[in-house]
């Protein structure tokens, strides 16, 4: 378009080459009117067009013969050689002789020249066009209704994967929150209860074995009551964080392998029930003993069993006070009393009263946190209370 405020009211020739000029034709208004009623062009403007014929020769399409070869050999050989190399010096030609109703090649002639070569073929490979470009907004060349379906199974199986997926996920964390649970102090301690329940009468057997004989209590040691424990967890074992953590890369400060021994780890547990920390080396052994023996003394005393005698000589009444200080001094054997009261409270303490003490816990809360409080009623974390004297506590508060 050219301004036609540019110029002046004569007739000047456009300020474009001449050659350029030559292949645009100017367009003839039908209504000179119109333009003075349209804002920002000017009434005197005038359109030119370019008609294809003025730029491009004259294209003809025809079917492909057998002398267009050369002028086709030369054209393909011009931009890539990899066709030749590929499919040989007369592809084209061959291209051209075997065409029947299946297959057709057209070619662009321009003055009596091939200038371009287009093959067609009902015989197509929809799949491999399909691998190598990108047809969905085409519908991959096939029928839209067949597209159609094709997409709504591919949204399906999109949907099922995903939906696969995340039963996969909550599979993973099932199994791994399972696993949490059963490698866990909570979880050993819970499996090393049923399994001790089923062996309590074995237990109970062999403590009553020592301490209703006096004779073979005297000669038990701390290495065969160490074989007795092993004895009674030869088929228990501590489980340990299956691979799934490994396998999924799960980094859980709860999660730990177990390297203590069956053994250490069943005293360690009976120590929430009252067991010494160091019982098996002997805390705990025999605490009470001087006191019973006293208290035992004391009622045969009463009964009039001990006949009791002032001594006025002092070296006999020494002599009679280290004896007494040797009948009431603790033995020198192993003591199952403790081990016995913790295991007892241990076997007692199972999923009923586990669930009667969470039951009281949660109705008397307040009471219990002011258990874990200072005076000021604040919660200390660092504040450990002994589970045996809760119960207490917790009617005093």
């Amino acid at each position: 378009m050219i301004k036609g405020d540019i110029y002046d009211e004569m007739d000047h020739t456009p300020p474009i080459a001449s050659n350029v000029l030559e292949l645009f034709a100017e367009c003839k208004q039908r209504n000179p009117d119109i333009l003075k009623k349209v804002r920002g062009i000017h009434k005197d403007s005038r359109l030119f067009y370019s008609p294809r014929e003025n730029v491009f020769d004259f294209v003809e399409i025809r079917v492909a013969k057998q002398e267009d070869h050369d002028d086709l050999a030369e054209i393909f050989n011009q931009q890539s050689e990899i066709l030749t190399t590929q499919y040989g010096d007369y592809f084209i030609a061959e291209l051209i002789a075997y065409q029947n109703e299946d297959q057709k090649a057209l070619v662009a002639q321009v003055q009596d020249k091939a200038v371009g070569l287009m093959s067609i073929s009902k015989d197509i490979d929809y799949k491999l066009l399909a691998e190598c470009f990108d047809l969905d907004q085409y519908d991959n060349l096939l029928k839209p209704e067949f597209m159609e379906a094709v997409r709504d199974h591919r949204e399906d199986m999109l949907k099922r994967a995903e939906y696969e997926q995340i039963d996969i996920k909550r599979e993973i964390e099932t199994r791994i929150l399972q696993n949490k649970m059963k490698c866990s102090h909570l979880g050993q301690r819970i499996k090393l209860q049923q399994y001790m329940q089923d062996k309590v009468v074995d237990v109970a057997d062999d403590i009553d074995y020592y301490m209703s004989n006096e004779e073979q209590y005297k000669t038990l040691t701390r290495e065969m009551f160490e074989s007795k424990i092993d004895t009674w967890l030869k088929d228990f074992t501590l489980d340990q964080p299956e691979e799934i953590f490994e396998e999924y890369k799960v980094l859980d400060p709860e999660v730990s392998c177990w390297i203590i021994s069956e053994r250490d780890f069943f005293l360690k547990t009976l120590t929430f029930f009252g067991l010494p920390s160091n019982y098996i080396a002997g805390e705990g052994h025999w605490h009470d003993w001087a006191f019973k023996q006293l208290e035992e003394k004391k009622q045969m005393a009463l009964k009039g069993r001990l006949g009791v005698r002032k001594k006025k000589d002092t070296k006999r009444r020494a002599k009679h006070q280290d004896k007494q200080e040797e009948e009431i001094k603790p033995p020198s054997y192993f003591d199952l009393a403790p081990f016995k009261k913790a295991f007892d409270r241990f076997i007692a303490a199972g999923p009923e009263v586990r669930t009667a003490v969470r039951s009281a816990i949660m109705s008397n809360l307040k009471q219990f946190m002011l258990i874990f409080s200072d005076k000021d009623a604040v919660l200390r974390e660092a504040k450990d209370i002994d589970i045996m004297k809760l119960g207490k506590l917790l009617k005093e508060k």
